[in-house]
C-alpha cells in the first residue's frame, strides 16, 4: 500500500471514530435529558459525517438518526421531517436490486 493510501485511511479511521465518539456523547446527552446541548452536538456530527464520511456512511446514517429523534422528542417536528425523508431515501437508494 503506497503512502498517501495508507495516509486516507488512517485519517479516514480518525474520523470514523471521532463520529462514533460525537454519535455516543449525543446519546448520554438524551439519555440524560439535556436536548438543547444533544441537538447541538448531533448537527455536529452529522456535518462531520456528510462532509467527511459521506452521506451513506453508517456513522453519518446514526448521527442522521440521532438528531431526528431528538427533534421529535423537543416535538420540533418540521426539522424532524426533513430528516425523516432524507433516511428513507437512503434506505431507498441501498435496498434497491442491482441490474446486471
Amino acid at each position: 500500500m503506497n503512502y498517501y493510501y495508507y495516509q486516507r485511511a488512517k485519517n479516514m479511521t480518525s474520523i470514523e471514530e471521532k463520529l462514533t465518539q460525537l454519535n455516543k456523547q449525543v446519546v448520554a446527552l438524551f439519555q440524560n435529558q439535556k436536548y438543547s446541548e444533544a441537538i447541538e452536538m448531533g448537527k455536529q456530527a452529522l456535518e462531520l459525517g456528510k462532509v467527511q464520511l459521506g452521506h451513506k456512511h453508517p456513522n453519518t446514517i446514526s448521527a442522521l438518526n440521532n438528531l431526528t429523534l431528538l427533534y421529535d422528542r423537543v416535538g420540533d417536528h418540521a426539522r424532524a421531517e426533513p430528516l425523516r425523508q432524507w433516511n428513507l431515501q437512503i434506505l431507498n437508494t441501498t435496498l434497491e436490486p442491482q441490474t446486471a
